[in-house]
């Protein structure tokens, strides 16, 4: 039998069941007074206060559809928690991300006793158990979408308190009604998830694998049984006969300048920000001149950009720039330029993924809290291999056709993910809104 539907009144919900209802989510808090709260401003929790165990802090970082990730923790001390005691947090609260995106949510476990949320996590309490899991699904399903209706246009949007008090919550007619939709969700989601775990463990193989064959090209060659030679370099170790050691600053210019005097004030040019720069890629885009801050990083056709800040330096975010638009470019603060001089491009390309030059690099990070650099000067003096440069273009070509490979099996793979989890949020956000009716299990 068809259930009869009605007007939500809300633009972007469209319809609900009869006797469902639209609820703002302050109508869904706990009545005690300190029922939402957001964390502190971050000069009142600084990085330097951070402690090898304590009470966990809560970031954006921490907050997962799934659940919360414990992965990357920090913490502080009870009595900074103590002192910060209105932005506690405990199990069964629900957190909300301000941002990135705006308003996914989780409810807090009960691995620790308390918590602290950070400046860009809202934490709340709900009135009962059943209320709080639908709510996470509501939230996770459209409170993106409400975030962004409300930016007036903004493509990045962020919620404050007052924003998500008046988040809109579609609510069943009967708690009966509200369990069968979380059974159903549970078990649905449950299989989704599994096969999207699957997935990325293969999608992690294919990674390991172009990195494993990228670092054994640029480090000991692509021609089996060649004599080898002691490097001299500790972390280098043996090297093919015929090649020799550098450095880096010798076969390539490190942050090199740009010439932009040829350009209007308005001239369109290439803007990368870290974001844009992907595993091998980056993602075209452009903006006038004068709307770019000077103090960016410059580059031009075919330089080499790379992440100098975790996560990224560890993701690979490495790109050559080619086809920029006014042939040059500005892009993020946070990234590395190099130009090469006195070796193949694309071998350096290649070389600079390498494992054991990102692991050496990676104990030169300074820096505290989540965001730590490689060192400028580290990377400046780095030895690098270098092949004859005829073999250098062999190893390139030998490595474009070998990644080319799988990149499109990673291609594939993240393309199903990326469906997957787009078919997870349809089926949530249509049990949650009453649009697909929830069968008894």
């Amino acid at each position: 039998m068809t259930r009869k539907m009605k007007d939500s009144g809300v633009a972007w919900i469209g319809e609900i069941p009869e006797g469902w209802s639209v609820l703002p989510f302050y109508a869904l808090l706990d009545k005690r007074s300190d029922a939402i709260a957001d964390g502190p401003f971050g000069s009142d929790m600084k990085n330097e206060e951070y402690v090898a165990e304590g009470v966990p802090i809560i970031q954006l970082g921490s907050i997962r559809e799934t659940g919360m990730d414990f992965s990357k923790t920090h913490y502080i001390t009870p009595q900074k928690a103590d002192i910060l005691k209105r932005h506690n947090a405990y199990p069964q609260n629900i957190v909300i991300a301000k941002m990135m995106p705006a308003g996914k949510a989780c409810e807090i476990p009960d691995t620790f006793d308390r918590y602290v949320i950070s400046a860009d996590v809202i934490r709340a309490y709900i009135s009962d158990r059943c209320t709080r899991k639908f709510i996470v699904y509501a939230l996770n399903s459209y409170a993106t979408t409400q975030a962004l209706f409300e930016s007036q246009g903004s493509t990045r949007a962020r919620v404050n308190i007052s924003n998500v008090k008046h988040f809109k919550i579609v609510f069943p007619s009967s708690s009966t009604y509200v369990e069968n939709i979380l059974i159903n969700l549970d078990t649905r989601c449950a299989k989704i998830d599994a096969i999207i775990a699957q997935t990325r463990e293969t999608l992690d193989e294919y990674k390991k694998l172009k990195g494993s064959i990228i670092t054994e090209a640029v480090t000991k060659g692509i021609r089996p049984g060649r004599t080898m030679k002691d490097s001299g370099i500790e972390w280098i170790g043996e090297i093919p006969e015929e090649w020799s050691v550098s450095k880096l600053k010798y076969v390539a210019a490190f942050e090199p300048s740009c010439d932009f005097a040829h350009l209007n004030e308005d001239a369109e040019v290439t803007y990368a920000p870290m974001d844009c720069v992907k595993n091998g890629y980056y993602i075209a885009q452009s903006a006038p001149l004068n709307k770019l801050s000077p103090t960016l990083t410059h580059f031009q056709e075919n330089d080499i950009v790379m992440a100098k800040v975790t996560p990224c330096f560890e993701n690979g975010n490495i790109a050559i720039m080619t086809g920029l638009t006014s042939g040059v470019g500005l892009g993020s603060s946070e990234l590395f330029v190099f130009r090469a001089t006195q070796i193949q491009n694309k071998y350096l390309f290649y070389w600079l993924q390498n494992s054991a030059f990102i692991e050496i690099a990676k104990s030169t990070m300074t820096g505290t809290g989540g965001l730590k650099r490689v060192s400028s000067q580290f990377v400046r003096n780095c030895y690098i291999h270098l092949p004859p440069l005829a073999e250098q273009h062999a190893i390139a070509d030998y490595l474009d056709t070998r990644c080319a490979k799988i990149d499109a099996l990673i291609a594939q793979k993240e393309q199903l993910i990326a469906e997957l989890e787009t078919y997870k949020k349809s089926l949530i956000y249509e049990y949650v809104t009453g649009k697909k009716e929830a069968p008894a299990l």
